[in-house]
């Protein structure tokens, strides 16, 4: 701008907190401290009418021609003279979730802003926001697919150390510490149990380094809590201790001497059933511990825990069935004890838990009953092997029938109980990790289809399809004329579908954009079976398309929901693309239309015409009145000819305006 002496500019961000603070992310030009004196909000009060806070406030650009006598300045106007600041603008940064920040420029002249500056300053604000939008987009997608790979790579841990069918119980400890040091990067680590009042912690594994390192003579694996320096309050506070200044915290006790050098740390408590069992530490990563390496590392040992108690169980039972009673009865793992005939002898708590079936329905029964008839003759022929001594498989998958028909897929592992003829068996369901391997199958076949589908009706038929092979009753709806129609259901009529739409209280808070689970039978009792777990997920982009419903006999998991929610997602941008593609070929067929119209009505304009000119080049012979009143009719047919053109015009009109929404 050749007639503007621009002195200062900075970027703003509208934040949600209490005070709707605005905060300064980016300047350029002489700004001498001014943002520090600054205190923004874009509430409406006295320091949100400031330009910056009213152009958030109401989406339109502010202008303070005159900052020496403009009241809005009040409060900065003293900052402003002393570094020249004559005039400003503030204009809105804006997206399509909406208002997000603010472009704030300074001139040291006054009156600096005419008409076309500020129509070229509004177009940059436009471009700026386009661009921060579209930083954002990315940044949200690299952080799922971020999130994605640490799934996997967790999942691929987990089924590597469940793969571990013959190594004893330290290994597995060994295994674990392993998998923990790479997933956080660090440097030393170690794990522990603790005793049953939590008081004692006995280390089971050090990582490699660690044990290296360490010059500690006669290295103590026994540690009591109470004390224990800043790892005990994992246990104290029951909560993740993350320090990431080891050196400098008030509460560090000294190391003691031939200790490896602490600069950060974290340990993460591993909870089952409210009590503490063991902790996860690990130590000198890099980089700052995150409460994303907590959340890994602990989704991954409350995890593996079940598979450790069960190795635990496993190797005491092999003693003496009866020393260990009580173990056998407290774990966390379903176990159940058989005769050589498979007659189910003894059996624990955890097994109700996994089939549904109390001890007494259970107990004197064959375990033949409760598997799944396609497995059966394997599981047979593997304990007949078993009990004449020959070496088979221990570890197998098998489905298991529950006590409400479900079918259910174990991860098992049989041994025989040596000097008796009875086996024990240890059970752990893997459904919801087969569950989750099948919706990310399900979803990368969905965004196939949705890339590839330009039929919005066809491409949630497909969804539905997809997601029906993970769930047991899904139907996908589109929101028409303010009311939701079901486009496709699996695993229940579409009559019921659409009676469980109209009637559920859900669906209003689903409508308004929230993502709505129900956990319990009588929230649902008016849908089908009833299910106990309903997810009902709306699909919105700038504005809501319909609704996924999901009903489940088993609950979603937080991995589980994270997907689908970014599945909606996907769904609604391609539906809001959908749409806007629909309102291009309508105005690209009006507007042939209006072509073809166009021609048409030129020609029968002209046919009006003609008959005029004939009539009045004949009026001596036919007479004036027969002449006026041939003129009239050919009116009247030219008038509703142009009425005709007038509402094309309107329609295309119309249209237009249609097409500059989406496109704005």
């Amino acid at each position: 701008m050749p007639k503007t002496n621009l002195s200062f500019a900075w970027i703003g961000f509208a934040e949600n907190d209490e005070k709707k603070s605005v905060r300064p992310v980016a300047y350029s030009g002489y700004e001498g401290g001014y943002l520090d004196k600054l205190n923004l909000t874009w509430m409406d009060t006295d320091l949100g009418r400031c330009p910056t806070g009213t152009a958030i406030r109401t989406q339109k650009p502010i202008i303070a021609k005159n900052i020496l006598k403009d009241s809005k300045f009040d409060p900065w106007r003293n900052e402003a003279i002393k570094r020249g600041y004559l005039s400003s603008i503030a204009l809105p940064l804006i997206s399509n979730r909406g208002v997000f920040g603010s472009l704030n420029i300074y001139a040291d002249e006054e009156d600096a802003f005419g008409v076309g500056e500020i129509e070229l300053l509004k177009k940059i604000a436009k471009n700026l926001s386009f661009g921060v939008e579209t930083l954002r987009e990315r940044a949200i997608r690299e952080y799922i697919e971020k999130a994605k790979a640490q799934q996997q790579k967790r999942l691929k841990a987990l089924w590597k150390i469940a793969k571990l069918v013959d190594a004893d119980y330290q290994t597995l400890c060994d295994k674990v510490m392993t998998e923990v040091t790479s997933m956080t990067q660090s440097k030393y680590s170690f794990y522990g149990f603790l005793n049953e009042d939590e008081s004692v912690m006995t280390i089971y594994s050090w990582s490699k380094d660690a044990m290296e390192d360490c010059q500690v003579q006669n290295k103590p694996i026994e540690f009591p809590v109470a004390k224990a320096g800043l790892w005990g309050d994992a246990v104290r506070e029951r909560r993740t201790v993350i320090i990431n200044d080891y050196i400098n915290h008030p509460n560090r006790r000294e190391l003691p001497d031939g200790h490896v050098p602490i600069t950060r740390m974290m340990t993460v408590p591993v909870f089952r059933q409210n009590r503490i069992v063991a902790l996860a530490g690990v130590a000198n990563k890099s980089s700052e511990y995150t409460e994303e390496d907590a959340k890994q590392v602990n989704a991954f040992t409350t995890a593996i825990q079940t598979i450790l108690d069960r190795k635990r169980v496993e190797e005491r039972l092999k003693m003496s069935e009866e020393k260990y009673r009580t173990t056998f009865e407290n774990t966390g793992t379903a176990i159940l004890i058989f005769e050589e005939d498979t007659t189910i002898s003894l059996v624990n708590s955890e097994l109700k838990k996994l089939s549904g079936y109390k001890k007494e329905e259970v107990v004197g029964r064959s375990w033949t009953e409760f598997v799944h008839l396609d497995d059966l003759e394997k599981m047979l022929e593997y304990n007949r092997a078993r009990m004449s001594g020959v070496k088979v498989a221990k570890n197998y998958e098998f489905r298991l029938i529950d006590k409400e028909g479900n079918i259910k897929y174990i991860y098992s592992t049989f041994e025989s109980i040596p000097g008796t003829k009875k086996s024990v068996a240890s059970l752990i369901d893997v459904t919801p990790i087969r569950r989750l391997n099948n919706l990310l199958k399900a979803i990368s076949e969905i965004n196939e289809i949705v890339a590839r589908k330009n039929n919005r009706e066809l491409m949630l038929k497909s969804v539905c399809d997809r997601l029906a092979m993970v769930y047991d009753v899904v139907f996908t709806s589109l929101k028409m004329n303010n009311n939701l129609i079901v486009i496709e259901s699996k695993g229940v009529n579409i009559d019921v579908a659409e009676e469980v739409i109209n009637q559920c209280h859900s669906i209003s808070k689903a409508m308004e954009g929230e993502i709505v689970k129900i956990e319990s039978d009588e929230q649902c009792n008016q849908c089908i079976n009833p299910h106990k777990y309903v997810l009902f997920l709306p699909l919105i982009q700038d504005k809501n398309y319909g609704i996924i419903t999901i009903h489940s006999i088993s609950d979603f998991s937080a991995d589980e929901e994270e997907l689908l929610k970014e599945l909606s997602s996907n769904i609604a941008f391609a539906l809001s693309s959908y749409e806007v593609e629909e309102s291009r070929k309508e105005a690209v067929e009006q507007l042939v239309t209006n072509l073809m119209q166009f021609d048409h009505s030129a020609d029968r304009l002209r046919n009006p015409l003609a008959i005029i000119m004939s009539s009045l080049e004949l009026r001596d012979e036919i007479g004036t009145e027969e002449v006026l009143k041939i003129i009239n009719e050919q009116a009247v047919r030219m008038k509703n000819e142009l009425d005709e053109m007038r509402r094309e015009e309107v329609k295309t009109h119309n249209i237009i305006e249609k097409n500059a929404t989406y496109n704005s």
